[in-house]
Formats: C-alpha cells, sequence, structure tokens
C-alpha cells in the first residue's frame, strides 16, 4: 500500500526547495534595493523642494539670470507636487 521512500527522489526534492528558496531571495532582495533607492531619491528630492521652499528667489537669480519670479515659483510648486505623488 505504502510507496517505499525513495533516498534518490528525497535528494531531487531537497535541490529543488533549495533552488525555489534562492530564487525566493534573489527577487526579494532585488525588490528590497529597488524600495531602498525609492525611499533615497524622494528623501533627496524632498530636500530639494524644502530649499527651493524656503530660500529666496534672488539667490537663483545670481545663478539662473533669466529666471523670472513665476516659473521660479511654479518648478518649485510642479516638484513639491511630484514629491507627494
Amino acid at each position: 500500500m505504502d510507496k517505499p521512500v525513495n533516498l534518490d527522489e528525497i535528494v531531487k526534492l531537497v535541490r529543488k526547495a533549495e533552488k525555489t528558496r534562492h530564487a525566493h531571495f534573489m527577487i526579494s532582495d532585488r525588490l528590497n534595493s529597488r524600495g531602498r533607492l525609492l525611499h533615497t531619491l524622494i528623501l533627496i528630492w524632498a530636500s530639494a523642494v524644502a530649499i527651493l521652499t524656503f530660500a529666496n528667489y534672488e539667490n537663483f537669480k545670481i545663478i539662473f539670470p533669466n529666471l523670472s519670479e513665476k516659473v521660479f515659483t511654479f518648478m518649485k510648486g510642479t516638484m513639491a507636487s511630484l514629491v507627494f505623488i
């Protein structure tokens, strides 16, 4: 009635389980790395928005002479909205 346990079959199943575990770890590690990268980019972007929010428009006029105050305000608002999306 009961089939005898074959040692070769058990070894194959152990190898298959190990491959599955390794594949799952690789996928999980890749997704965790992408999540950390996304978090870092959002943190940097939010810091840039904070700097622009509290910066004086005249300070940026030196670096970008053709920058108007409307464009500066629009750029600041667009960057802030992209961070919070």
